[in-house]
């Protein structure tokens, strides 16, 4: 059976239609097949630190911000950045510090600039 405007039956229809379902399926499974690949390489391995939980540091009871810093507990603000950016220097680690030291650093520093008032 013929429609009028086309030249082709309704069963040549029906099997195009069959084709395009079977070309969509086998695109679907390449994607699927490609997918399941990349998912099996090994992950690059990078420190993220908010993974997992992770917070910034807390600081332990001894480490006192007027005992990092080497300054007195009344000091001002600008004594404290001064011996903030004293010890920075030698405690970077583009400088052969550590970041652990670092970061005790950043959190003696903040925690001295809060507490005498200026953030």
């Amino acid at each position: 059976m013929t429609y009028p405007g086309l030249n082709y039956s309704l069963g040549d229809a029906r099997r195009e239609v069959r084709i395009r379902e079977a070309m969509a399926q086998q695109q679907q499974d390449a994607m699927f097949r490609m997918n399941a690949q990349t998912q099996s390489l090994p992950k690059q391995d990078f420190f993220n630190p908010y993974q997992d939980g992770l917070r910034w540091p807390q600081p332990k009871p001894s480490d006192h911000w007027s005992r990092v810093l080497n300054v007195e507990a009344t000091a001002s603000p600008t004594e404290i950045k001064v011996a903030y950016r004293a010890l920075a220097k030698k405690a970077h680690s583009d400088r052969g510090g550590s970041d652990a030291a670092m970061t005790r650093l950043n959190v003696a520093r903040d925690q001295a600039l809060k507490e005498v008032g200026q953030s």
